[in-house]
C-alpha cells in the first residue's frame, strides 16, 4: 500500500490556490506533483484512471451550474473515501474531469467505477449523464503521472467513442492511432481552408420506378496530393476533437449555395437533406444558422430537409424534439435516419414531429438465420408508418430481393447503391436534367391521422411506458409525466429496484402490494410470456397528490419479443371507466356514415377515415386532391347526373372556406349518388374537424344513406325548388 504520511502532511494545510473548493481534491499539477513522489521513486506497477463526465455540460445548462457542482462535489467525497480506505491518490483534473492513482489492483478499479458510475449514471433521474474510465498501467518506470495522465485520456476518448463500454485500457495500438490522427489532424485544418471538401449526393427515388424525388447531401473529402479519402478516416477524427460541427456547417451552406445557382441557372432544382447531428444540435443554434442561409441565399425551406438520426431522439428526446419543433415552425420537412436502430422506435413516434422515416439499412440484410426477424421489424415498422400517414423510405437497397420485399411490403421511396451511389454535383446535375429520370411528384406529405390508432391512444391518456428488459431488469421510459418522481432519486438502477421504492414511499395502497409485487415479478412475467400468454393487466391504486387513484398496469409482448430479446413494455394509465362509452359512441359513427373523409384544405388532400368496398375502388387511381376528386366523381357518374351542379357548387372549397369563417354550423346536402350499383338519397354532412385552424383548415365529410325520408316527398320538393329557379330565370 502507498505511504499516505507525506500526502495526509499536504492536506492537513492544503493551499487553497492547489486544491479545488467544490471537491476538496488537489488540482491537475498538484496531484502530479503529489503523485510524482510516490511513482518516480517506487518499482511498484502503477495504475491511474481518467474520468469522464459524459454531458456533463447538459446538466450546468438545463439544470443550473448549482446542480453541477453538487454532483462534482458527490464525486469528490467519494474519491476522498476511497483514498482514505485503499491509499489511492485522487486529483480533480477541472471541467468534468478526475483522476486516481493507485497500486495495480483490479478490486479498486471495480470499486472506483461501480461508487463513480453508482453517482453519475441517471443523476437525479436526468438519463443524460454517464461515466466513462480510461486507464493506463505503468510499464516505463521513468515516465510521469503528467504523461501517465495524457495515456489514459487517450484511452478515455476510445471509451466514449463505444457505447456498449464504459472503460478502455490504453495500448500500442492506441499509441499508433493517436500518431497517425496527430499527423492527419493538421492536414484537415488545411483542407478545410483550402476548400478541398466537398458533398456528393446519392438520390433519392420513387421504388417501383426509380424516379429521383430528391437527394442526400455525403461530404467527401478530395485531397489534391492523395485524392479521395474515405470519410470514415476524418469523421470520427473531427467528432472526437469537436471540429466537426465547422464541417457540418460548411458543407449545409455549400448546399444552398448549389441550390441557389440551379435556381439562376434555371435547372432542375430537387430537395437536398442534410444531416444535423446530436452534436450540432447541442453545441450550436443549428435552426438559426440555417435560417441565416436560407435567407442569405434567397431559397425556399422546402429545398432543404433535415435528416436526424433515431438515436438522438432516445438519447436525449426532450432537447431534440425542441429542435425539431423550431425546425417545423421555420417551414422545415425533418427526416429520421436510421429509423429502427433504436428500441424504443415502434413507439417514439407518438411524441415527434417527423415528415418522414428512412428505414435503417441493417434490417435489410437479411440471411437464412434471421430472415424472419428482419421482415417483421420492417413490416412492422411500414405498418406503423402508414398507420400514421409518414412516408418512409428503405436506405440500403442493394439487391433485386431486397426491392422486391419492400414493394411486397408496400415500401413507396428507395435510395441505395441499387438505383445510384453518391455521386458528384455535376454528376447529378446531368441526372436530373434528364426529365425522363425525375417524378413528376415529390414525397407527398400527408396530414396525419386523428383516428383510434395505438399510438394516438398513448399519446392521449398513458401516464408512462418502461421499455423493459426481462433478463437483466434494466429500463428505459419511454414516456413519462412531466412531474418529477419525487421517490426517484437517485434513479433506481433496475425496474425491480424503480417498484421498491414505489412500495417503500407509499405510492402503492397498502392493500395493493402484494398484487404490484405479483404484477412485477419479472421471472414471473417471463414464464407467462414463454407460455404464449401475450399481455398482463393489473388493477393497482397509487398515490397522486395524496389521494389513492385506481390505474392500469399492464405487461405487453411485442412481436419481436424472443429468447435473444426479451424486452416488454410496461404501460401505466388512469383508469378510464368511459372508455368503453367512447368505443361505444365511435361504433354508432362507424356504423352510421358509409364514408368518412378528412380533407386538408391548405395543401389540397383528402384522407379516407371510412370508406365502401366501391369507392376504394375509385379512389385507387386518384392523386389525393380534394379538387380532383369532386370533379372525378362527378365525371364518373358516381353522382346523379340531376344533382351534379348542386353538388359541385356544395363542395366547393372556397364555398365551405367562405361559409365557416362566419358560421360554426355544419353544412349538409341531400343528393343521390351511386352506392351497391344505384342511386340513392343522401346526406352530406362538412363540419370543423378538431385540428382546424384559420391557418390549415381542415374539415370532416360524413356520407350516410337517408333513409328515414320518404324519397317521393323528397322528389317533390326539390321540383318545387327546381320551378322556383327556373321561374325566377324567366
Amino acid at each position: 500500500m502507498v505511504d499516505m504520511s507525506r500526502y495526509n502532511k499536504l492536506r492537513i494545510n492544503p493551499d487553497r490556490y492547489n486544491y479545488d473548493l467544490a471537491t476538496n481534491l488537489p488540482l491537475r499539477r498538484t496531484f502530479w506533483r503529489i503523485a510524482d513522489k510516490t511513482v518516480l521513486f517506487d518499482n511498484k506497477t502503477y495504475c491511474i484512471l481518467a474520468i469522464d463526465i459524459e454531458n456533463f455540460h447538459l446538466i450546468n445548462k438545463w439544470y443550473g451550474r448549482e446542480t453541477g457542482d453538487e454532483l462534482l462535489i458527490e464525486i469528490g467525497e467519494a474519491l476522498k473515501s476511497i483514498d482514505a480506505g485503499y491509499g489511492t491518490i485522487s486529483g480533480y483534473m477541472g471541467g468534468d474531469n478526475f483522476c486516481v492513482i493507485f497500486e495495480e489492483n483490479d478490486d479498486v478499479i471495480n470499486l472506483i467505477r461501480k461508487r463513480i458510475s453508482g453517482i453519475v449514471n441517471g443523476y437525479r433521474g436526468h438519463d443524460i449523464t454517464r461515466a466513462y474510465y480510461g486507464a493506463y498501467k505503468t510499464a516505463d518506470k521513468d515516465i510521469t503521472t503528467g504523461e501517465m495522465c495524457d495515456y489514459a485520456y487517450g484511452a478515455l476518448e476510445i471509451a466514449k467513442q463505444h457505447p456498449d463500454k464504459d472503460i478502455f485500457w490504453y495500448d500500442e495500438s492506441m499509441a499508433r492511432e493517436q500518431e497517425a490522427e496527430a499527423k492527419l489532424m493538421p492536414e484537415i485544418c488545411s483542407a478545410m481552408d483550402n476548400g478541398e471538401f466537398t458533398f456528393y449526393l446519392q438520390p433519392k427515388c420513387i421504388l417501383q420506378t426509380g424516379k429521383i424525388i430528391g437527394s442526400e447531401a455525403l461530404v467527401r473529402w478530395i485531397s489534391p496530393e492523395k485524392g479521395f479519402i474515405s470519410p470514415g478516416q476524418f469523421i470520427p477524427l473531427l467528432e472526437k476533437n469537436g471540429f466537426i460541427n465547422k464541417l457540418d456547417v460548411y458543407i449545409w451552406d455549400k448546399v444552398c449555395q448549389t441550390i441557389r445557382r440551379w435556381l439562376d441557372e434555371g435547372r432542375t432544382a430537387l430537395p437536398i437533406s442534410i444531416n444535423v447531428s446530436r452534436a450540432d444540435i447541442y453545441s450550436m443554434d443549428v435552426v438559426r444558422i440555417l435560417k441565416g442561409m436560407i435567407e442569405k441565399y434567397n431559397i425556399s425551406t422546402e429545398y432543404i430537409e433535415i435528416e436526424i438520426t433515431e438515436s438522438a431522439y432516445v438519447e436525449n428526446g426532450s432537447v431534440i424534439k425542441d429542435t425539431e419543433k423550431a425546425f417545423k415552425n421555420a417551414g422545415f420537412k425533418i427526416l429520421i435516419d436510421d429509423f429502427g436502430s433504436g428500441y424504443s422506435s415502434l413507439n417514439m413516434l407518438k411524441d415527434i414531429d417527423a415528415d418522414v422515416l428512412k428505414l435503417d439499412m441493417k434490417f435489410l440484410d437479411l440471411n437464412p438465420e434471421n430472415n424472419d426477424k428482419g421482415v417483421s421489424i420492417i413490416t412492422a415498422v411500414l405498418d406503423m408508418a402508414r398507420q400514421l400517414d409518414i412516408p418512409a423510405i428503405a436506405e440500403g437497397i442493394e439487391t433485386d430481393e431486397q426491392l422486391k420485399l419492400l414493394e411486397i411490403l408496400g415500401c413507396e421511396y428507395a435510395q441505395g447503391y441499387y438505383y445510384y451511389r453518391p455521386m458528384p454535383i455535376s454528376d447529378y446535375e446531368k441526372l436530373v436534367d434528364d426529365k425522363d429520370n425525375v417524378a413528376d411528384k415529390l414525397i407527398i406529405l400527408k396530414t396525419r391521422k386523428n383516428d383510434k390508432s395505438y399510438l394516438k391512444e398513448i399519446t392521449d391518456y398513458f401516464w408512462k411506458i418502461a421499455d423493459v428488459d426481462l433478463d437483466t431488469g434494466a429500463y428505459h421510459f419511454i414516456r413519462r409525466t412531466d412531474e418529477p418522481d419525487y421517490v426517484m432519486t437517485p434513479r433506481p438502477k433496475t425496474i425491480a429496484e424503480y417498484a421498491d421504492r414505489y412500495i417503500k414511499y407509499g405510492v402503492i395502497h397498502p392493500d395493493d402490494v402484494s398484487l404490484y409485487k405479483e404484477a412485477i415479478n419479472l421471472g414471473r412475467i417471463k414464464k407467462q410470456l414463454d407460455e404464449g400468454k401475450e399481455r398482463g393487466t393489473y388493477q393497482i391504486r397509487y398515490n397522486m397528490d395524496g389521494t389513492y387513484k385506481w390505474y392500469v398496469f399492464e405487461v405487453t409482448k411485442p412481436t419481436n419479443y424472443s429468447e435473444d430479446n426479451r424486452r416488454v413494455l410496461f404501460t401505466w394509465k388512469e383508469a378510464d371507466y368511459q372508455a368503453g362509452a367512447r368505443e361505444d359512441a365511435m361504433d354508432i359513427i362507424y356504423n352510421t356514415f358509409i364514408k368518412i373523409l378528412r380533407a386538408d384544405f391548405l395543401h389540397d388532400r383528402y384522407e379516407p377515415i371510412k370508406s365502401t368496398q366501391e369507392d376504394i375502388i375509385r379512389d385507387a387511381g386518384l392523386s389525393g386532391s380534394i379538387k380532383e376528386y369532386i370533379d372525378k366523381y362527378i365525371d364518373m357518374g358516381v353522382v346523379h347526373p340531376e344533382d351534379a351542379g348542386t353538388y359541385r357548387d356544395f363542395a366547393n372549397p372556397d364555398r365551405v372556406l367562405e361559409h365557416f369563417r362566419n358560421n360554426k354550423k355544419s353544412l349538409r346536402l341531400i343528393f343521390r349518388r351511386l352506392l351497391d350499383g344505384e342511386y340513392k338519397w343522401m346526406e352530406l354532412v362538412v363540419s370543423k374537424s378538431k385540428d382546424y385552424s384559420d391557418e390549415i383548415p381542415v374539415f370532416i365529410y360524413y356520407l350516410r344513406e337517408v333513409r328515414y325520408i320518404y324519397e317521393d316527398t323528397m322528389v317533390s320538393e326539390i321540383e318545387k325548388k327546381k320551378q322556383t329557379i327556373y321561374s325566377q330565370g324567366k
